[in-house]
């Protein structure tokens, strides 16, 4: 009669593969729907405009985006331009690639989206046993 025997490392190296397959899987699942879309949400294209005024007019450009915003009403129905955790990284995404259209930020979302899985994988792999 065979008994059945744990074996942490087995364990472990089979978790590591499991997590790597699926980061991978993500990764291309990601990029492959990233063309797809046959046109951007308003957000995204709000974005974009803020964005460009941030790159002509630094934060003076800011600046005056949110005075807008707090004076009028059709504006408060888009993203407020206080967004600044998205509009610096795209503003640096913009600048690096020479692209101003939504495209830049829909790139800049898929990093961040592949990121974000690689972090979560990371944590995976802290909380599967070790292999000692």
């Amino acid at each position: 009669m065979k008994t059945f025997c744990f074996d942490p490392t087995r364990t472990t190296q089979l978790g590591i593969a499991t997590i790597g397959a699926l980061l991978c899987l993500g990764a291309v699942l990601r990029v492959a729907n990233l063309s797809n879309v046959s046109s951007r949400s308003p957000d995204e294209q709000v974005y974009t405009i803020q964005t460009k005024v941030l790159l002509q007019r630094g934060q003076a450009g800011l600046r005056s985006l949110i005075a807008e915003f707090q004076q009028d009403p059709v504006a408060r129905r888009y993203p407020p331009p206080t967004r600044v955790g998205y509009l610096w990284p795209l503003a640096a995404a913009m600048r690096l690639t020479g692209g101003r259209d939504e495209r830049v930020g829909a790139y800049l979302s898929c990093a961040a989206s592949i990121g974000s899985l690689f972090i979560l994988a990371l944590v995976g792999v802290r909380f599967f046993p070790s292999s000692t």
